[in-house]
């Protein structure tokens, strides 16, 4: 037998591990990289829709705050002395649980302060602008909670809106 020339299958060789090595571990990369660009996919989606929840349920919260709010200053500016029934608002704090489910701390409290001032107004006389205040105060921490524009509040007077 004749000496085998290994000089020349020893970089064939080589090459050809450095080549395999190299397909698998940019396969790895890959399917790493697709793991990772699903995961933020499947998180952007969960915060869409919780963005949606949360839109959905401050626009009832507003729509049934200004429904109720509008009743009770109607039947007052007419002058009838009728008071609501027990659980006139009970709705509201219904509508408030739905709020807690998805949104911030501060939003919640907000809305909270303006259900006890149409409470106020509604059952003990209160007058109407402490109910504006903190209904005001609500709908700048939902601008805050959604990242938009601050507004001008009712509070910094009829010049400032």
């Amino acid at each position: 037998m004749t000496g085998v020339d290994y000089s020349t299958l020893v970089p064939i060789a080589l090459g050809g591990l450095l080549a395999l090595g190299g397909g698998f571990l940019g396969q790895w990369w890959g399917e790493r990289r697709a793991v990772a660009r699903e995961q933020r996919d499947r998180e952007h989606e969960r915060e869409v829709w919780v963005r949606g929840l949360a839109y959905e349920a401050h626009v009832q919260f507003i729509g049934l705050f200004q429904r109720l709010y509008r009743a009770v200053t109607d039947t007052r500016d007419r002058g009838d002395h009728i008071e609501p029934p027990e659980e006139y608002l009970a709705p509201l704090h219904h509508q408030l649980t739905s709020l807690r489910l998805v949104s911030q701390q501060a939003t919640q409290d907000k809305a909270l302060r303006a259900i006890i001032a149409l409470d106020a107004l509604t059952y003990r006389g209160a007058h109407w602008d402490e109910v504006e205040t903190h209904f005001d105060r609500y709908l700048g921490a939902v601008r805050e909670e959604f990242h938009l524009s601050p507004i001008k509040l009712w509070e910094d007077g009829p010049g400032s809106w």
